[in-house]
């Protein structure tokens, strides 16, 4: 999946490893530094930071739950420990796939991939989960991606693109209100990466 400012995946039984080394090189080496989450979630299938790397986010699929974690050191792993702070998502389906977080934290997005949308939440204290609220704001990628796991934005929250199984392309979305879903629109431009 995409992730907010960092890449990294997943382990079996729930630990994320974290590419530190950064995106664009050909070889980067793992800094052999993980720790687990398990405890809150045992099928995590998303993550984002917090924009300056002190907070990390794990949308986990057993619970529909986004778990908030806080890092002493920012964008490293080492000495995570959970906060304590989640927020369901689970109302608008099963198979939450995809996470992020626009540009000051007040808003954030969750992939559902069998209802083939994309819904918005508002959090009252920015980078904060407590108190989120659904916005009942969505869109459908029904039309281009009946499968959808993965979001992001362009740095102006007026673009999402959004990646799926199907047929293994990323959709460019045009948002005429910046980090609002309500009346995105598929720009009718996509990329395919099956190769």
């Amino acid at each position: 999946a995409f992730a907010t400012a960092g890449t990294g995946t997943f382990k079996a039984g729930g630990a994320i490893n974290v590419d530190t080394a950064g995106a664009g090189l050909a070889l980067p080496a793992y800094d052999s530094v993980s720790f687990s989450v398990a405890g809150q979630d045992t099928v995590p299938n998303s993550f984002a930071f917090k924009n300056d790397g002190s907070k990390l986010y794990i949308l986990g699929n057993s619970n529909d739950k986004i778990f908030q974690y806080s890092l002493p050191t920012p964008w490293v792993l080492t000495g995570a420990t959970y906060d304590s702070v989640f927020l369901s998502v689970g109302a608008h389906g099963s198979f939450l796939f995809g996470l992020a977080f626009n540009s000051d934290g007040s808003k954030l997005y969750v992939v559902e991939r069998d209802t083939s949308a994309v819904w918005q939440y508002s959090l009252p204290t920015p980078w904060v989960l407590t108190g989120g609220i659904d916005d009942g704001v969505t869109f459908s990628t029904a039309a281009q991606e009946s499968l959808p796991y993965a979001i992001t934005f362009n740095a102006a929250g007026t673009k999402a693109f959004v990646a799926g199984q199907t047929n293994a392309t990323v959709y460019q979305y045009g948002l005429p209100t910046a980090w609002t879903l309500t009346g995105a629109s598929y720009d009718s431009i996509s990329l395919t990466v099956s190769t």
